[in-house]
């Protein structure tokens, strides 16, 4: 469920966005992950890739939106934030530290953490979520380039379930280092 929380900032941008405008619901967004960062930081879990990255995408858009006096729309914000997780999310697999590995490490006791088969699993797990990130900024994408916006939610959300139903399949199976 933690992994979860970590989508947390996406969706309190999505309501301010609608609550208010744009910059406003970037700045919640980015409070938001730095809220979580500060959670796992003062509880000695350590900084979180989704958290930390989510604030600094956030941020960075919200120093932008100010300096630059530019206008978003949802799904501009969408992609650039999409297409930053996504980055972020390859990087960490590139790197042999995926970031379901932060998640995994708080369930499952210290002699799990170090075998290969751990990781391998953080992995196989990290790979899912970044072909549904994938997915989702080809879906913000082609609605940006005229989809109908019901058509990209779907992708969405199937991209989403996808890689939520593969965790979850992973962690039935009985692997005690999948992320939730």
């Amino acid at each position: 469920m933690m992994l979860l929380l970590g989508f947390l900032p996406f969706a309190v941008f999505a309501l301010g966005d609608r609550l208010f405008s744009t910059f406003p619901a970037l700045v919640l967004a980015a409070c938001t992950a730095a809220a979580l960062a500060a959670r796992d930081l003062l509880s000695h879990k350590g900084l979180k890739l989704l958290d930390t990255g989510a604030a600094l995408l956030f941020a960075g858009l919200a120093a932008y939106t100010a300096l630059s006096h530019a206008s978003w729309t949802v799904l501009g914000v969408r992609l650039w934030t999409d297409a930053g997780l996504l980055v972020l999310v390859v990087l960490s697999i590139a790197i042999g530290r995926p970031f379901t590995l932060a998640y995994a490490k708080e369930r499952v006791p210290a002699h799990v953490r170090t075998k290969p088969e751990f990781v391998r699993t953080n992995v196989r797990i990290s790979s899912a979520w970044a072909a549904a990130f994938a997915a989702i900024v080809l879906a913000d994408a082609a609605m940006l380039a005229g989809l109908p916006i019901a058509l990209g939610v779907l992708a969405t959300l199937a991209a989403l379930g996808g890689a939520l139903l593969y965790t979850t399949r992973i962690v039935r199976k009985g692997h005690a280092s999948a992320p939730f």
